[in-house]
Order: structure tokens, then sequence, then C-alpha cells
């Protein structure tokens, strides 16, 4: 994130008025796969403010809906669509102890898709990210 940083003055600024937002989500991480997806959002903001011609608001709200993606992307002036970005999250090892079964990976696939589907706005476009 240093050379992120050192390298554009937009994500900067960025990360400047999202401080508070950014530095509560590194706080509560208390695993490495929530630090992983809060490394993938950070890194689709800087992949995005590279170009000139967007502008990002993190985590619009969308009160009828709970949750929201993770960005509103404006094209311009003309155009917003939203953005989510996500990881697909490796399967647990089985345990000997444990009769959990490791879903195949089209599932898990199909098993995030689902679960960011509700976060997606109606009538908008909306772009998803998965990281692998």
């Amino acid at each position: 994130m240093a050379n992120w940083l050192a390298s554009s003055r937009r994500f900067t600024a960025f990360v400047t008025t999202h401080h508070t937002k950014i530095r509560k989500k590194l706080r509560v991480a208390q695993e490495t796969e929530s630090l992983r997806n809060l490394q993938l959002e950070l890194e689709t903001a800087y992949l995005l403010l590279r170009e000139r011609s967007l502008s990002l608001e993190y985590e619009p709200q969308h009160p009828e809906l709970g949750r929201s993606p993770d960005f509103a992307v404006n094209f311009t002036t003309s155009l917003t669509f939203m953005v989510e970005a996500t990881r697909l999250r490796t399967a647990r090892p089985r345990t000997p102890n444990t009769t959990l079964i490791i879903p195949l990976p089209g599932d898990r696939f199909s098993d995030m898709l689902c679960s960011k589907l509700g976060q997606l706005l109606p009538q908008r476009s909306n772009v998803l990210i998965v990281g692998v």
C-alpha cells in the first residue's frame, strides 16, 4: 500500500478522506481473510483512481438495501456504475474430527455470487470484481 500511496495523489486523497472507515475495518479484521478482502477493496480503489475520468464514492449508503456495493464510480459526469470487490475464499481443510464437506470450486463461486447479489443495486450498472 505504501507504493500505491507514493505513486498516486488521487489514491492518497481517497485514503485520507476515508481513513476513519479504513482504520475501523483494520481494527475489526480478526483473520487473514478479512485483511485480504480489505486489501482487494483498496487495490480496486487504487486501480480505478488511476483513470482520471473516474471518481469514487466509498461505500455509498442505500438504506433501502441495508448493504451496498463498495464503490459508486462516476465516469465523467454522465454515467455512474456500482462496483463490488470480493474474494473467492479458500476452502477450509477437513479435520479428522469433523464432517465438514469442502465444496467444489464451482460451488464456492456460486455461493459467493449469490451472497453478493443482495449488495448490487437494481436499475444500475453493476460490476463484480472477484479476486482469486
